[in-house]
């Protein structure tokens, strides 16, 4: 996923967030995590085409903490880490049983 945030004064700041489902892999080769920092980092002021413009970015990595020692070698790579589980978590009193 991608998202772009628009500031006062056309200040636009990127999310680049990856979603890792119980059962996805990272591609072998441990190329693929190391790219999303770089993709950010090139995307900053020259995005391609069908992209907006922005000034700054991070990197967001979404996983199952069950999966947090698999992906271990790989969670460096992003900016910020965070589980399914820690959403959850947070937003346990809005899920709707029935």
């Amino acid at each position: 996923m991608l998202a772009v945030f628009e500031a006062p004064g056309a200040f636009r700041f990127a999310v680049h967030i990856e979603v890792k489902h119980p059962g996805d892999k990272f591609k072998a080769g441990g190329t693929q995590a190391a790219s999303y920092p770089l993709r950010a980092a090139c995307w900053t002021g020259n995005p391609p085409s069908r992209m907006l413009q922005h000034s700054q970015a991070t990197t967001v990595l979404l996983y199952s903490e069950k999966k947090a020692h698999e992906y271990g070698p790989n969670l460096k790579h992003f900016g910020t880490l965070i589980t399914f589980e820690e959403i959850l978590s947070e937003f346990a009193s809005l899920i709707i049983t029935s």
